[in-house]
């Protein structure tokens, strides 16, 4: 079974959320046919937003936005299950990563699974960051989630 990746400081409480395709992955058997439906969706979440950036395609990320969250907000009740399976790992996290934030759903699911964390949404695109923010303002976290765009040397606030 797959976990949050725990940085190496793990006395900070840092931990990096699994991807959803992973995050698929580690569901129980009854949830097996439910897996393989979705998971064309978040391998073509992830698949497509890597690749779209890494060799300069042209993506509006602005049109697909909606349709990104609406995948994100599908994969809720399975973030709250995987949220609740790993137990204080999340609640009691000081600062959570979420690299490939998209729209920030599940970025947003994350803060509020984490009161006291400190949310990094990782992304390429500027504009699902820009909707993630306004996301965690209307959801009530967003003083604790911050975007990071993933140009070079960007790195996640100390």
């Amino acid at each position: 079974m797959l976990g949050p990746v725990v940085n190496d400081n793990e006395s900070k409480g840092e931990v990096m959320a699994p991807t959803v395709a992973e995050s698929l992955s580690m569901t129980a058997d009854d949830t097996q046919h439910d897996h393989r439906h979705r998971h064309g969706h978040g391998h073509g979440h992830s698949h497509g937003h890597g690749h779209g950036h890494s060799h300069g395609d042209d993506v509006d990320w602005s049109a697909m936005a909606e349709h990104l969250e609406i995948d994100g907000e599908l994969a809720l009740p399975l973030v709250a299950a995987i949220v609740s399976e790993l137990g204080g790992a999340i609640a009691g996290a000081h600062h959570i990563v979420d690299v490939g934030a998209g729209p920030g759903v599940i970025t947003c699911a994350l803060a509020a699974h984490a009161p006291d964390a400190t949310v990094t949404a990782v992304d390429t695109a500027e504009p699902l960051l820009h909707r993630g923010a306004v996301r965690a303002t209307t959801e009530g976290v967003g003083h604790r989630v911050g975007p990071l765009g993933g140009g070079p040397g960007a790195r996640p606030p100390p």
